[in-house]
Formats: C-alpha cells, sequence, structure tokens
C-alpha cells in the first residue's frame, strides 16, 4: 500500500499573501497550480511503486493511471488508477517450457 504525505508550510501561505495583497484570482491560481503539481508528482510515485512490484514498461503503466486535472472552479485533482481489459502474456516475459509456461507476475518472487 502506498501513503503520500503532503505537508504545507503556513509561513510561505504568509509570504505569499503579503507578496499578491489581496489578488484573489492569483491565490486561486496558484492554489489550483500547486495541487496539479502535487498530482502529477503523486502519479509518478504510484507508477514507479507499481512497477517495482510488475515486470511492466512505464509506458503502459502510465496509460493505465489517469489524472482529472483541477480547475479554479473545482480547485482539486482525482487520480485513477484504472484497469483498460487484459494485458498480453509477452508483457510478463513468459517463456515455454517442457512443463509448459512460465511468466514472472511479481518482481519480488521467481517465475
Amino acid at each position: 500500500m502506498a501513503r503520500i504525505d503532503i505537508a504545507f508550510d503556513f509561513t510561505t501561505l504568509a509570504r505569499t499573501r503579503a507578496d499578491l495583497k489581496g489578488d484573489q484570482a492569483a491565490l486561486e491560481k496558484a492554489a489550483v497550480r500547486a495541487v496539479n503539481d502535487t498530482a502529477r508528482h503523486a502519479r509518478s510515485f504510484i507508477s514507479k511503486e507499481l512497477r517495482k512490484i510488475l515486470p511492466l514498461k512505464k509506458k503502459l503503466v502510465d496509460k493505465h493511471i489517469r489524472i482529472r486535472r483541477a480547475v479554479r472552479r473545482s480547485p482539486w485533482a482525482e487520480i485513477d488508477v484504472f484497469d483498460r481489459g487484459p494485458l498480453p502474456l509477452k508483457l510478463f516475459s513468459a517463456r515455454q517450457t517442457r512443463q509448459g509456461v512460465t511468466a514472472i507476475l511479481d518482481k519480488r518472487q521467481g517465475r
């Protein structure tokens, strides 16, 4: 199970508010940008954690992770990991042996 902790430094917020001097639109834009940046980093983290377990390429894993970005009218982002159907056996390093077919389903274990 992957866990993501996000911390925020409130002294930075006070400094940013002072810099913007009450410009609400600029503050909302900065907040949305920060949420989207955090979501992008979270997608990278999820992808790396999945690839530590599954013997799949980054491009394939990233196709299965979708980000719905934040906008000013809805300032939140969603990260979905979804299934696009069955994956071909060749992606799991399948080999034909006398006993049948073997594949690597988990990097932490053998065939």
